[in-house]
């Protein structure tokens, strides 16, 4: 199995992600504005992960559609 060395930083990165959100278990409070939301760390940090594998998601489909043809 060939493994290219973006997949290994993807890894390398999800791994430190996940270990941060498991050691980080306290209760933060989060201003959205306008509202004052309550909640646990490691759900906050997994929103946040999430949105960037989102957001990575959407770039990476983005350069795709106007790449120029060969």
């Amino acid at each position: 199995m060939n493994v290219s060395p973006k997949m290994m930083a993807a890894a390398g990165i999800t791994v430190a992600a996940l270990w941060f959100m498991i050691v980080n278990r306290a209760t933060v409070a989060i201003y959205l504005w306008v509202p004052k939301v309550t909640a646990p760390m490691w759900l906050v940090l997994l929103a946040v992960f999430g949105g960037g594998l989102l957001t990575g998601i959407l770039m990476r489909r983005g350069k795709k559609e106007h790449a120029p043809a060969p």
